[in-house]
């Protein structure tokens, strides 16, 4: 079985354990000019979890796209030559 499956069916049953222990939980969430009533918590924290996903998703995704350009226009480097300027040193006169 592959463990990616293996750990999103985790996910999914420590989350519903979450949902059924929490079910009877509620709270009110205030817009400033609406407030919503008895609003279960586990749908509060399941919006406020996918709003976060989807705020950072496009920093993720332009992040990504510039570094791909940054590879694209370095010239390659040449490892022969990088390896025997690195080994060596230069010699110092007193």
């Amino acid at each position: 079985m592959p463990w990616k499956y293996v750990g999103f069916l985790i996910c999914l049953v420590i989350l519903s354990i979450f949902i059924v222990f929490n079910v009877k939980n509620t709270c009110d969430i205030s817009f400033g000019f609406y407030t919503l009533k008895s609003v279960p918590i586990f749908l509060s924290l399941l919006v406020s979890f996918c709003l976060g996903v989807f705020t950072t998703l496009p920093l993720v995704l332009f992040t990504k796209q510039k570094k791909e350009k940054v590879k694209k226009e370095k010239p390659p480097v040449d490892t022969k030559t990088a390896s025997k300027e690195k080994t060596e040193e230069p010699i110092l006169k007193k």
